[in-house]
C-alpha cells in the first residue's frame, strides 16, 4: 500500500508539472570542455548549446498568406530551438514565428542571445555565419578547399548539430507536429508545443540520443 500511495503522489506530481504551461523555464546545462577538447581552437570559450528551427505545416491563411510560404503551396510557422550540450535536453523554445522568416532573422529578434554569457555561444548553421559573436558556425568553403584543421573543426560542429536534428526528429513524430493546424489556433499550438518540449524532455531521461 505504501508502495502504490508513493506511485500515486508521484504521477499526480508530474502531471501537474507537465500540465503547468508557465512553467517552461529556460535552463542551462553548460559543457565543460576537457582536457582533449581544450585543444581544439573554439572561437569562444564556452559552447554551451545547439540552434536550430523546425517547421510546423499550417492551413493557408486568408491574408499575408505569403509571410508564412515554406514550399510550393505549403504554409507553416517555425519554432526555434535551443538543445544543451552535454546532457541533452531541450533548454530554449520561442515562437510560433511566421514560416517565411530566415532562421538568423529570428534569432536577432528572439531573446536567445540574452540569455548566453559573454564567454558563451551556439552551435549554429551556416545562416548564422554572420553573428560571429553568439554563433559558432562551420567555415565555409568545400571539403578540398579546406585544410584539415579546418575539415576537422567543421566535422565537430555537424556532428553536434545531428543532435538537435534528432530531438526536432521526435518531436515531430509526435501527433501535434503531424496534424495541419489554422492560424487562428496558434496560441493553443504553442502551448501544446512547450507541453511536447517537457514530454522529449523526460523521454531523453529514459531513451537518450546516445
Amino acid at each position: 500500500m505504501l508502495l502504490m500511495s508513493l506511485i500515486e503522489h508521484y504521477l499526480r506530481s508530474f502531471v501537474v508539472h507537465i500540465f503547468s504551461f508557465s512553467s517552461f523555464q529556460v535552463s542551462m546545462f553548460i559543457f565543460q570542455l576537457d582536457v582533449e577538447e581544450q585543444k581544439i581552437d573554439w572561437p569562444y570559450q564556452v559552447p554551451c548549446m545547439i540552434v536550430d528551427t523546425y517547421t510546423c505545416q499550417i492551413q493557408q491563411p486568408e491574408n499575408e498568406s505569403w509571410q508564412f510560404l515554406v514550399g510550393t503551396n505549403k504554409f507553416g510557422v517555425k519554432y526555434e530551438i535551443g538543445l544543451s550540450l552535454g546532457m541533452a535536453h531541450i533548454c530554449w523554445l520561442s515562437g510560433p514565428w511566421k514560416g517565411a522568416a530566415r532562421d538568423d532573422t529570428i534569432a536577432s529578434t528572439s531573446k536567445l542571445k540574452d540569455i548566453l554569457n559573454p564567454d558563451e555561444a551556439a552551435l549554429a548553421d551556416k545562416i548564422y555565419r554572420h553573428d560571429k559573436i553568439s554563433f559558432v558556425c562551420p567555415l565555409s568553403g568545400h571539403r578540398y578547399t579546406l585544410t584539415d584543421e579546418e575539415n576537422n573543426y567543421n566535422f565537430l560542429i555537424y556532428s553536434a548539430r545531428q543532435n538537435v536534428e534528432r530531438v526536432i526528429e521526435r518531436l515531430q513524430n509526435m501527433t501535434i507536429f503531424k496534424a495541419i493546424w489554422t492560424k487562428k489556433n496558434l496560441d493553443l499550438h504553442f502551448k501544446c508545443t512547450k507541453i511536447t518540449c517537457k514530454l522529449v524532455n523526460l523521454l531523453l531521461m529514459f531513451e537518450p540520443l546516445g
